[in-house]
């Protein structure tokens, strides 16, 4: 169901494989907060930093909050 969320809007553009890039797919998502606190604790940041998981995937969710301002 988060997949589904995140990636899943009517303001994400569908591209062509002509228009597709790596960076335009990644940014082709969106951060759902999800039960405010307890869904950065819990889900470890998974809903509230989505769109940070698609750029810095080699970081682990629950390190993202030293890469947002």
């Amino acid at each position: 169901m988060l997949t589904y969320l995140h990636h899943s809007d009517p303001t994400i553009p569908h591209y062509r494989k002509a228009e597709w890039s790596y960076l335009r797919g990644a940014a082709a998502t969106v951060d759902r907060p999800l039960l405010g606190w307890m869904g950065r604790f819990f889900l470890h940041n998974v809903s509230h930093d989505h769109v940070t998981h698609h750029f810095f995937s080699y970081v682990p969710f629950c390190g993202y909050i030293f890469l947002l301002p």
